[in-house]
């Protein structure tokens, strides 16, 4: 046993299960929020919609992500190699991201009519924000892998916190004015703020 290989990887490691558990935390605690404030209703839509958008993103966009982090690595010593694959790696994303949730915003209400039918009235606008929402996440969504590749993997996790420290207040308030719409709006609203914070790190480091 080498305490000198084993210190900092578990180091490493640490700070991936924390970005693990906020991202969890981010992923759940509005819909915790608005099952204890709003109805099952609200909620069941909600999740429906998010997760359908979820699912068109994660099957087309996060099978990259371990890939980049394996190439990313390779190149880690070259700065100006990787600040370069970053770069490539983010505009081909977004090329593929923007479409997707310009044109699901676009045909939220088709969707809800056609595919979900009048049971699921007001799962479209779900689906429209969350889909812009997802659109510009994209945006930062190569970085964790990139913070990865160059071991600084307490970067993330120390956006996931700063954010999550104001997104509970945020959601918080929203969810006083009894509307899933402003909640979701809301919603959108505090994690655009998170991309300026995610551009920022990545510029420095």
């Amino acid at each position: 046993y080498d305490v000198e290989i084993a210190v900092p990887l578990f180091r490493f490691g640490l700070w991936v299960i924390g970005e693990g558990l906020l991202t969890w935390m981010i992923l759940w605690l509005d819909a915790l929020i608005i099952g204890a404030y709003l109805s099952s209703w609200d909620l069941g839509l909600y999740r429906t919609g998010a997760t359908f958008v979820s699912i068109i993103f994660g099957l087309l966009l996060s099978p990259l992500l371990p890939v980049l982090f394996s190439g990313f690595s390779q190149i880690q010593q070259d700065r100006s190699r990787l600040v370069s694959a970053i770069l490539r790696s983010t505009k081909a994303v977004t090329l593929v991201a923007f479409p997707i949730s310009i044109g699901l915003f676009i045909v939220s209400d088709l969707l809800e009519t056609v595919l979900f039918g009048e049971k699921w009235l007001g799962i479209g606008t779900v689906i429209g924000w969350i889909a812009l929402m997802q659109g510009l996440y994209w945006i930062i969504g190569v970085n964790s892998e990139a913070y990865r590749a160059i071991h600084r993997t307490d970067l993330a996790t120390k956006i996931m916190l700063l954010c999550v420290l104001y997104y509970i207040p945020a959601y918080l308030i929203a969810v006083q004015y009894d509307s899933l719409e402003i909640f979701i709006i809301v919603r959108f609203i505090v994690a655009s703020i998170s991309i300026p914070i995610h551009l920022i790190v990545a510029d420095k480091y």
